[in-house]
Formats: C-alpha cells, sequence, structure tokens
C-alpha cells in the first residue's frame, strides 16, 4: 500500500544577524519554510507569521532585519513509508522525568474490575 501525503510549502526569505557574534556582525540570509496547513492554524490563532518567525529567530539568539514571503509556491509529494524508514525511533517514553513517568504508568496501569475473569457472561 502506498501512503504519500500533498504539501504546499511556502517559503520566507529571512536575513538576520547573530547577537552574540562581535560587531560589524554579518547579516545571514536562509529560507525558513512552512507548510500551509502550519499557516492555516497561526492564521486561524491570530498570530502573524512574520511575528511569528520573528520570534522563533529570537529566542536563538538572532534578530531579523527583514522577513519576505516568496511568491513562488512549491507542492511535494512526501511518501509517509520512507519517511518512517528513515527516521530514527525515538525512546517512547522519557524516564527522567519521574513525574511524567508515574503519571504515564497510572494511566497505563490495568483498571482494577469487580469482574473476575472466569466470571460467566
Amino acid at each position: 500500500m502506498i501512503f504519500k501525503k500533498q504539501m504546499v510549502l511556502t517559503g520566507y526569505k529571512i536575513q538576520y544577524v547573530d547577537r552574540r557574534d562581535p560587531r560589524p556582525r554579518t547579516v545571514h540570509e536562509e529560507v525558513f519554510v512552512m507548510d500551509c496547513k502550519w499557516i492555516e492554524a497561526l492564521n486561524l490563532i491570530h498570530i502573524d507569521i512574520v511575528d511569528y518567525i520573528r520570534e522563533k529567530y529570537a529566542r536563538n539568539g538572532y534578530a531579523v532585519s527583514t522577513v519576505e514571503r516568496i511568491n513562488a509556491r512549491r507542492r511535494v509529494s512526501v511518501d509517509l513509508q520512507q519517511l518512517w524508514e528513515d527516521a530514527e525511533p525515538s525512546p517512547s517514553v522519557d524516564t527522567t522525568n519521574q513525574f511524567g513517568a508515574a503519571i504515564i504508568a497510572e494511566i497505563c496501569a490495568p483498571e482494577e474490575s469487580e469482574v473476575t475473569p472466569n466470571a460467566a457472561c
């Protein structure tokens, strides 16, 4: 069976500087790519895409000077089966977080029931 997903990607040309570099700072340029579903979700909760991008870069110590939308969108087909096979497996539960592990153990624990397995139906 073939599992493919069609995606429409929109790119934004970002110019930014690293605040941690000594002056004069070099202006870096890259393309920030977003899926159309992600853009729709941001619009739904009334978050401006440019503000979102600026905030995302600011959290990593960068100052964004310009954000420019690239007019040409790209439609891609992603083979989900191949993506699954190429991805590294990740641990299902982080055992270092004792509080989270306790909650998961409580949720996954079998419920006690008054019905015994040998009871007649």
